[in-house]
């Protein structure tokens, strides 16, 4: 078999990602393409501690993900030279039990 013929599977492979992860992206927009649903709805963001040269913040959104609407929220790390972005997709049950663990370690910290 030629070379062209044995890397042609990947390359169907890679163009069927790329061509599904851009129609996601002018759907939806970057952010809405990770969390996978339209970005209704922002709530603001918490900065984190900054160590060292490290420094987060986490940003809450409602998602409409077209049968139903989601709590996304943003963790984003940033240094120099470096940036990570993680989407978190939560039901609403699941985003209260957080909120409300939240609380009770906020409450135990003080």
């Amino acid at each position: 078999m030629d070379t062209f013929g044995s890397i042609l599977p990947f390359w169907v492979v890679f163009f069927a990602i790329a061509a599904f992860f851009l129609i996601r992206v002018a759907r939806f927009g970057f952010k809405g393409a990770m969390f996978g649903g339209q970005i209704v709805e922002s709530f603001g963001q918490v900065e984190t501690d900054k160590v060292a040269f490290f420094s987060g913040r986490v940003r809450t959104h409602v998602i409409d993900k077209g049968e139903e609407k989601i709590v996304g929220m943003e963790v984003v790390f940033s240094a120099p030279l470096a940036w990570q972005m993680t989407p978190v997709r939560l039901t609403a049950a699941q985003a209260r039990e957080l909120a409300a663990q939240l609380a009770d370690a906020a409450s135990h910290a003080n």
